[in-house]
């Protein structure tokens, strides 16, 4: 044999060793722990976040018809079809952060065509500003104006469009 063959094959078993002590101290590793992130609390102990305060504040849409239905403090110039009952209407208070989330939905037998142009219409004609992914045609809009933003969502089935508006406004 040469003497190269020779000595590979006396080092089988001593390469044999050193990769089952590697994959033992991996398993021991990984078992302990020691592979995960560092930034993980240790087990046992309980992270708490801040406490906010929140406030929801639903219209009592059964009681109330047209504009009435519409959660106090929503802004009056913004056109929402009250012909029927709406199907949301509420206010999401952020006492702390100086925030509330207004919320109104109603369904309309016009086309989401016809309804993305109604809301383009008007906040381009009350200086709301859009951004790079602000209108998407006929399926939403979202612009800002004084810090405060106004988003539209519309979708269409079976001849009934429902349509989702979000105004936040930040005092």
């Amino acid at each position: 044999m040469p003497p190269q063959e020779k000595s590979f094959a006396s080092n089988v078993p001593i390469l044999i060793v050193v990769f089952v002590l590697l994959c033992a101290v991996s398993i021991w590793m990984y078992s302990a722990g020691l592979f995960g992130s560092r930034a993980q609390a240790p087990v046992g102990e309980t992270q708490t976040a801040p406490k906010e305060v929140t406030t929801v504040n639903s219209t009592d849409l059964a009681q109330k018809s047209d504009r009435e239905q519409l959660p106090a403090g929503f802004p009056s110039d913004i056109p929402v079809d009250t012909t029927n009952k709406l199907s949301q209407s509420y206010v999401l208070a952020f006492p702390d952060r100086g925030v509330n989330q207004y919320t109104v939905e109603f369904n309309t037998k016009l086309s989401a065509q016809a309804q993305y142009k109604t809301y383009l219409d008007f906040m381009t004609a009350n200086g709301y500003t859009f951004g790079e992914s602000g209108k998407n045609a006929n399926a939403s809009l979202y612009g800002t104006k004084n810090n405060d933003d106004l988003s539209v969502v519309f979708s269409s089935q079976n001849g009934v469009t429902t349509v989702s508006i979000s105004y936040l406004d930040r005092q």
